[in-house]
């Protein structure tokens, strides 16, 4: 479950897409929900590699990070204070791959001042030539500072509303 309506309204855009079941990516239409596209990431599965690639990373994303996430690995970052995180999202992005069920929740990320940063989530399946390859990832970062959020790394299924 989780509190952002910012992917509780990616959930209801990417279910209606292909009826509760993992749409295929050319139906991503980006103006249809734009609020997400600051903060998007889309993620592939590489067939070759079995590798995680960012193939996208929205403007804000990218601000949030400190650089340009498109075209990196997501196993670039298996070192230093990045690595509880991408071994996190490593870890449900093969499973949502797996399960083709979309994740939400919550996780910590050091920000460049050291301090720890909560930032909710959404990890949305997205299928090329029917197979799920491609993962859109909405960050929330509205509420990074709000200390009533007590469960970082933490994800489960997407409740509907």
């Amino acid at each position: 479950m989780t509190t952002s309506q910012l992917v509780l309204d990616f959930h209801r855009y990417w279910s209606q897409l292909a009826a509760g079941s993992t749409p295929e990516r050319c139906l991503f239409d980006p103006t249809a929900i734009p609020q997400v596209m600051p903060t998007l990431l889309v993620v592939e599965l590489e067939p070759e590699t079995a590798r995680l690639r960012f193939r996208l990373s929205g403007t804000r994303a990218d601000e949030f990070a400190g650089e340009v996430m498109a075209g990196r690995y997501l196993d670039s970052f298996f070192a230093g204070q990045s690595e509880k995180a991408a071994r996190f999202f490593d870890a449900i992005y093969r499973r949502v791959a797996a399960t083709g069920a979309p994740e939400a929740g919550e996780y910590l990320w050091p920000a460049r001042t050291g301090l720890q940063q909560r930032i909710l989530f959404g990890v949305f399946p997205f299928s090329v030539d029917g197979v799920i390859r491609q993962f859109f990832c909405v960050e929330d970062y509205t509420e990074i500072y709000d200390e009533k959020r007590t469960r970082p790394w933490s994800v489960g299924p997407i409740a509907s509303s």
